[in-house]
């Protein structure tokens, strides 16, 4: 497609006998624009103005592929993000690890290393304050949350409700926390979307839906589905109070 506009552009610019800047030629910026927006580079010289009754075509030989040479560095910021990020993680994952280590020993460590009232809490947490705090900072405050947590993975750890999430799952919270998609609508999170509705019909079939009819959302949990659940029955028998 691309060689085609070239064609038709070097075409369309022979029949002038002048030889015009490249800023006064529109046929030179468009195909600026072109070979900018398809990583092709072309030098002006292969644009002639002289008559010639028989369109021009360019050569494949004569457009190269300038990717190494356009390969954008990585902005300051982003690789400023990246240095944090990789220091974060390589210290919080020796917490983690201590964590694992100490639900796997439950005859000799406590569900709970202090579990503290809030006034505790917050003396160990400190003040909220305007000014961003530092690496070490956040680093410090995890601690303190480990410290006052109570250890869901423990084997003695037996709520009614949940128990401690595998690595598969942590793994799994830790990339939807990097991307931070929004299923509300698919052209800003496609896989996200696409997976949703998967796990819908399957939860669907395995209550006994019809596979034409199943449709849902994804709940962040036991009271948002309930509340979505009274909202539907109400809809369905009191359709005039939607």
């Amino acid at each position: 497609l691309i060689q085609k506009i070239l064609q038709t552009c070097c075409s369309f610019g022979r029949k002038s006998t002048m030889t015009p800047s490249p800023k006064e030629n529109p046929k030179c910026s468009l195909l600026s624009s072109i070979g900018n927006v398809s990583g092709i580079s072309l030098d002006n010289s292969d644009v002639s103005n002289e008559e010639d009754s028989s369109p021009s075509i360019i050569d494949s030989s004569d457009i190269s592929i300038q990717s190494a040479q356009s390969q954008q560095e990585v902005r300051e910021e982003f690789q400023s993000k990246a240095r944090d990020f990789e220091y974060l993680l390589e210290e919080v994952t020796k917490m983690i690890l201590d964590y694992y280590d100490e639900c796997g020993r439950p005859t000799q460590t406590k569900i709970c290393d202090s579990f503290g009232a809030p006034e505790d809490i917050l003396r160990d947490l400190g003040p909220l304050t305007e000014t961003a705090g530092t690496n070490e900072d956040c680093l410090r405050d995890i601690q303190v949350c480990f410290k006052h947590s109570l250890k869901t993975m423990h084997p003695f750890f037996l709520d009614k409700l949940y128990f401690g999430s595998d690595p598969i799952g942590q793994i799994a919270e830790l990339i939807s926390a990097v991307m931070n998609a929004n299923t509300l609508v698919y052209h800003v999170s496609s896989v996200f979307s696409t997976m949703e509705v998967e796990v819908i019909q399957r939860f669907g079939e395995i209550f006994g839906f019809k596979k034409d009819s199943i449709e849902g959302i994804m709940n962040p949990g036991g009271t948002m589905s309930n509340t979505v659940a009274l909202l539907l029955a109400r809809n369905e028998h009191f359709p005039h109070v939607k």
